[in-house]
């Protein structure tokens, strides 16, 4: 029997099914979900991710930037719709910390308690908070980072804290299951990137009403703009360090709870299956 759909999450592997399947009659259906555009596409990569993604009957956008983003290198609009992700409501138990990060967070009295998660690397900029947090610390406010994530490149992370001198303030796990289930022994989560498709680990953030904390590009803004968190430019880490140094703790239950209303209304993992569910009946 022929399968009805073929559902790519990337341009590569939909061409590879446009072509498994072209000589069937009739074809599958096929969509492609756009969840991120990379950072290192040549410009033949580029001109070839279009022609696949306007070859095909629809193109899944995570937001509005996403949208805008595929528009601007030549997708037809017409092909485009925009489904976020979405995760359970079901929040994860609370996880114990291990004893190393257990007596890390508890070596010092520290003020602010940030959480990294993701994969340590260029494009999720791990360096710019290594060096906030020096800037920080030297200034009086005792900040401390744990980052959850694999290396991008073995070395990498030994590299950033060499260079930006933060050894005693920041701990790095590796790849932890389930980092979500640590996010409430935290003041706040920071995602410094230079580029995201729609950032999960903000998602379960709202959901575990934790504040976030997120660099000033359009698909985190369009998450944290209305009081849903704080933004941040990453050209320079003096608007972070002033907007830690000002923190006013008594705003972040009303900060949480207007995040945690956006997750219940748009960002249930329900909420996307049905539109998925309803994009392939159409």
């Amino acid at each position: 029997s022929r399968f009805d759909v073929v559902h790519a999450h990337a341009s590569v592997p939909a061409k590879i099914c446009n072509l498994a399947f072209c000589h069937q009659h009739p074809k599958p259906v096929s969509i492609q979900t756009m969840q991120g555009w990379g950072l290192n596409k040549t410009r033949t990569m580029e001109e070839d991710d279009v022609k696949t993604m306007n070859s095909l009957d629809g193109v899944v956008v995570l937001n509005e930037s996403g949208k805008s983003l595929l528009v601007s290198k030549g997708v037809e609009e017409s092909l485009l719709r925009i489904i976020p992700n979405g995760v359970s409501t079901e929040i994860p138990p609370v996880c114990d910390l291990s004893t190393e990060i257990s007596q890390f967070l508890q070596s010092r009295k520290w003020d602010m308690r940030f959480l990294c998660v993701g994969e340590v690397g260029e494009r999720k900029n791990q360096l710019f908070l290594m060096r906030a947090i020096k800037q920080l610390n030297e200034s009086g406010v005792d900040c401390c980072a744990v980052f959850m994530g694999p290396e991008q490149n073995e070395g990498y992370y030994d590299e950033c804290v060499k260079e930006s001198c933060v050894d005693e303030f920041c701990f790095w796990t590796g790849e932890v299951p389930n980092a979500s289930s640590y996010m409430q022994h935290f003041d706040a989560v920071v995602l410094p990137s230079k580029s995201e498709g729609m950032p999960v680990s903000i998602i379960e953030a709202f959901r575990a009403k934790v504040l976030v904390f997120g660099s000033r590009i359009s698909e985190i803004e369009e998450l944290l703009s209305e009081q849903r968190g704080y933004l941040f430019d990453i050209e320079s880490t003096q608007e972070f360090v002033e907007r830690v140094t000002c923190f006013d703790s008594s705003s972040v239950p009303k900060i949480t709870q207007n995040a945690y209303k956006l997750y219940r209304n748009q960002y249930t993992l329900s909420a996307v299956a049905d539109a998925y569910f309803e994009l392939y009946q159409n």
